[in-house]
């Protein structure tokens, strides 16, 4: 007996473009995980850890706002230095909204 063939569509990690260092592949890749949106993050997270498209993850992970922050200040206190580094890239991209105000700078209370 044959089963019905699946169809799959494919994960942007499932291909070697993801790892490109050609720009064009790399570029598509990282555009198809923007596209996929919010149930890319949490491959994107796993992707941190590595070398060679940690850097990448942490611009994608940046593309989706100051919602990442607290999950991004999580990743700075791992063990693994690779992660913390993409980490704060990552906060670094998306900027002020990664900033926590201090308690002297948050204004008047009301």
């Amino acid at each position: 007996m044959h089963w019905p063939r699946r169809e799959h569509r494919r994960s942007p990690f499932s291909s070697k473009r993801w790892q490109e260092k050609n720009e064009t592949g790399a570029k598509n890749a990282a555009a198809a995980l923007v596209k996929l949106g919010p149930p890319a993050i949490p491959a994107l997270y796993q992707e941190l850890k590595s070398d060679t498209s940690g850097s990448r993850a942490a611009a994608i992970l940046a593309h989706f706002g100051a919602e990442q922050v607290p999950a991004l200040i999580d990743v700075l206190k791992a063990n693994d230095p690779v992660a913390r580094g993409n980490a704060a890239l990552a906060l670094k991209d998306i900027g002020k909204p990664a900033r926590a105000p201090s308690p002297a700078h948050a204004g008047p209370q009301r």
